[in-house]
């Protein structure tokens, strides 16, 4: 059976929104035309009115699938470009684990605010990275990152050198799309309004100096995209390290292999004999990078690195305690996956199985 959809536009039958413009327009008009819908024999038939009553439905209708659609549309997406070919099944995985972590994390942030009782284990984290007054500013900010639409690969890559579009968030995996400019000293992303000033370029680009991921904001930043370069060098120390398994965390899909993880990676740690503590290591990984870094866009919130090189790593934001410090937010959602499946997180950043967290009241 051939579909039709008489007085609507086709814009409003192609792309985002296009499922939700028909299911809506197929409800509205059944109530129209239904015959419980018409007037009874009884009443005073005037034709000219139930033609007016009915071109006002309709019209309200469109009105509203038009609102609709626009709104799809204007959702921000995040995009993979094209320079990350030869890691888009790592870098999808990633994604989809770091917006996973938002989900949880703005979930247990709303409940802890309006379910009774609160659950212990997640107020204690709360409280401990963000103060009570600062639960609902985390929550708002991972609100927005989880409703980042992010299609995977069934979009394709985007071309490096395309304009995005506006609080769109694309994901690069190299610098190819800048140029430099004598004149400004500055390198350029013209079609997104990105610079890049020396310093950043050398520490970014040039420096062997292990970085992961750096963000950027276009300028003006309510009109513009955001970026997020996942360094080259990273990516494939990366790529290499996940041939164990272990580039994302959360990714696996059942409690239970997230449950082995967490203690393969308590174990790794400890056999390291790093001085860091054991969820620094769950954090810096690719998913956790994301996540990080996608708090920095302005569609979500353009959280900081508060302290400068301080703001990093689980040592520091327990004792910065700000929801917009972009690592803050990385390290609560990982620790709240963590107490989701069961385990206790010390205040040194340790974790074991426990049915209480290790923290006591006296320290926040």
């Amino acid at each position: 059976m051939v579909e039709s959809y008489p007085c609507l536009p086709e814009a409003l039958l192609t792309g985002p929104g296009t499922d939700i413009v028909k299911a809506t327009y197929n409800s509205s008009f059944s109530k129209v035309w239904s015959p419980s819908s018409q007037r009874s024999v009884t009443e005073d038939f005037n034709p000219k009115m139930i033609i007016f009553d009915m071109g006002l439905t309709v019209l309200s209708m469109l009105v509203g699938l038009i609102l609709l659609a626009l709104g799809a549309e204007a959702q921000s997406r995040i995009q993979i470009a094209k320079s990350c070919d030869r890691y888009q099944t790592m870098v999808v995985q990633a994604v989809d684990s770091a917006l996973a972590h938002a989900r949880l994390a703005q979930q247990k942030l709303w409940d802890l605010q309006h379910v009774s009782p609160p659950d212990p284990d997640i107020s204690l984290l709360a409280e401990k990275l963000f103060t009570r007054d600062g639960i609902e500013d985390a929550r708002s900010r991972f609100e927005k990152i989880a409703a980042l639409r992010f299609d995977g690969l069934f979009t394709g890559l985007v071309d490096d050198r395309s304009k995005g579009r506006t609080g769109d968030i694309i994901i690069y995996c190299d610098f190819s799309r800048f140029t430099y400019n004598a004149a400004t000293e500055l390198y350029h992303d013209d079609l997104n309004g990105i610079r890049l000033n020396k310093d950043k370029w050398e520490r970014y680009v040039t420096d062997e100096i292990p970085r992961a991921v750096m963000a950027e904001n276009g300028n003006p930043r309510p009109i513009s995209v955001s970026a997020l370069t996942i360094i080259p060098k990273a990516l494939r120390d990366l790529r290499d390290f996940g041939n164990t398994g272990r580039v994302t965390t959360w990714n696996s899909g059942s409690d239970d292999d997230d449950a082995e993880e967490a203690d393969y990676e308590a174990m790794m740690i400890r056999k390291s004999r790093s001085s860091s503590p054991w969820i620094s290591g769950l954090g810096w990984l690719l998913d956790g990078t994301i996540l990080h870094e996608l708090s920095h866009a302005y569609v979500c919130g353009w959280s900081s690195d508060t302290d400068g090189q301080d703001s990093y790593g689980w040592s520091n934001v327990v004792k910065i305690r700000r929801s917009d410090n972009a690592d803050n937010l990385r390290y609560f959602a990982t620790t709240a996956k963590l107490v989701k499946l069961g385990f206790s997180i010390s205040k040194e950043g340790r974790y074991q199985r426990s049915p209480k967290l290790a923290w006591k009241r006296s320290m926040l």
